[in-house]
């Protein structure tokens, strides 16, 4: 086998980076851009209550049959990386936000009640797609590997040993709640004198 090995210079990257972007007033469309914002207002969409197991391909699967999506973004839990189960949806046209809501909203979905919302454009958040949807091979879904830490840390806060001052403010809190507990069943009528 032969290698070549190529040495590039910092001069000539320096111009390579010139003839890219055309040094003039004149600015080259990449793809992270070309879908940002554009002139033409778009529909912005809120769907909640999304049930288990349908993810973001499921979403851009069954909403694109109203019409062009543009942007998608499921939410998800940092850490774990489970859906929180509400989305954003972004359609190329106004109108088909409006039909969506129409025709969505209160809609039963595998035993869930679909929430779908307008959202006005002057209300739609800058950071609002940050995170969103591009391509099903991002690593959208939780990794074996973070599950089993998650779950080791969960494990070794729960059996870590209290200090002193920890105890006793879980015990004022329990006390607290308990003493809440008895006041509304007072008001309701109900006597409740237990050792708790």
């Amino acid at each position: 086998f032969v290698y070549f090995v190529m040495s590039v210079t910092e001069q000539e990257v320096k111009e390579q980076e010139k003839h890219l972007w055309n040094e003039g007033d004149e600015h080259i469309a990449l793809p992270a851009d070309a879908d940002e914002d554009g002139d033409e207002p778009r529909g912005v969409v809120f769907v909640g209550r999304i049930p288990f197991g349908f993810f973001e391909e499921q979403l851009l699967e069954y909403f694109s049959q109203f019409g062009d999506i543009t942007r998608l973004r499921l939410s998800r839990n940092k850490k774990t990386g489970k859906s929180k189960h509400y989305a954003f949806i972004e359609f190329k046209e106004e109108e088909v936000a409006d039909i969506v809501v129409d025709a969505m909203d209160g809609y039963l979905l595998f035993g869930h009640i679909l929430q779908v919302k307008r959202i006005e454009p002057d209300k739609v958040h800058p950071k609002i797609w940050k995170g969103r949807y591009s391509n099903p091979n991002r690593g959208l879904h939780i990794k074996p590997k973070l599950r089993k830490t998650i779950e080791k840390q969960k494990i070794e806060k729960t059996n870590r040993v209290k200090s002193e001052e920890e105890v006793k403010n879980l015990r004022m809190m329990l006390i607290a709640r308990e003493m809440e507990k008895r006041k509304k069943l007072e008001k309701l009528g109900i006597k409740y004198d237990f050792p708790g």
